[in-house]
């Protein structure tokens, strides 16, 4: 997966479909953060962050990415009512 292509082709026409207004030059690793603290919340282990974020030390993939999730901001299942899915488009 090439990060690049990602942003151009999937996060900046969702993030532009959203409306939410993003921090300039920050969006992206918003976004990383956002998306290792669910997968770290649906049981992936810190081995397998940090290997999909591609770091070399999972202690750090789980203080920097994760932190924020065990701080209390709840279950992520709230993002089924935010984010409606259409499967089959893109």
């Amino acid at each position: 997966m090439n990060a690049g292509n990602l942003y151009r082709r999937v996060f900046k026409p969702a993030r532009d479909a959203s409306g939410v207004e993003w921090p300039a030059g920050r969006a992206f690793h918003a976004f990383r953060h956002f998306a290792a603290s669910i997968q770290h919340h649906h049981g992936k282990t810190p081995r397998q962050l940090c290997d999909w974020l591609g770091h070399d030390d999972p202690a750090f993939t789980i203080r920097t990415y994760v932190g924020e999730a065990e701080e209390g901001l709840g279950d992520p299942s709230f993002l089924d009512e935010l984010i409606p899915v259409t499967l089959g488009t893109a």
